[in-house]
């Protein structure tokens, strides 16, 4: 039960910074400023994944004491679906900051240094670019600890099944 009490804790704690993070006007800030919603993917991603972390660290405090060695390691299978989701939230991230730079720099190619309104364009286009790149690279990098921290926990739990089944395999 410790460990569904440890991803339970997290969850507060994301949940609460989440809630400090609305209130404060930070989703409105990554909504207005990444339009590509590349943000919102990957919380999507973070949040689907942490309800199943959270799903398999309660089945495996649930696991019978008998439960063989074929019912523990499908969770060692299970939880590699949290380091590939913690993985593809950050490079989501990285081809948003990629994507943000070219908005960025494809705003430089009309810049007129003569023409007060195209400098304004120009400097309204490269500051949209770096809110992608920006908005984009601080969601994937922080999803990617939150994902990363949970299934930490669920391995954790896993190889503490494991370590009593090979000292009492019966």
């Amino acid at each position: 039960m410790e460990l569904f009490l440890r991803w339970w804790v997290m969850i507060l704690v994301v949940v609460a910074g989440a809630i400090i993070t609305w209130i404060a006007g930070g989703f409105t800030m990554i909504y207005e400023g990444d339009p590509t919603m590349i943000s919102f993917v990957v919380i999507g991603v973070a949040a689907f994944m942490s309800v199943r972390l959270g799903e398999l660290s309660w089945k495996l405090c649930r696991m019978p004491k008998d439960a063989t060695l074929h019912d523990i390691t499908v969770f060692d299978v299970n939880k590699e679906s949290g380091w590939l989701s913690s993985t593809m939230c950050s490079r989501v991230g990285l081809v948003g900051t990629m994507w943000g730079f070219i908005v960025a720099l494809d705003a430089l190619s009309g810049l007129n240094f003569d023409d007060p309104a195209s400098l304004q364009h120009t400097i309204v286009g490269v500051t949209v670019g770096v809110k992608i790149a920006l908005y984009t690279t601080l969601v994937g990098q922080l999803s990617n600890i939150i994902i990363n921290v949970q299934t930490f926990n669920l391995s954790q739990g896993i190889q503490h099944r494991l370590n009593k089944y090979e000292n009492n395999p019966e």
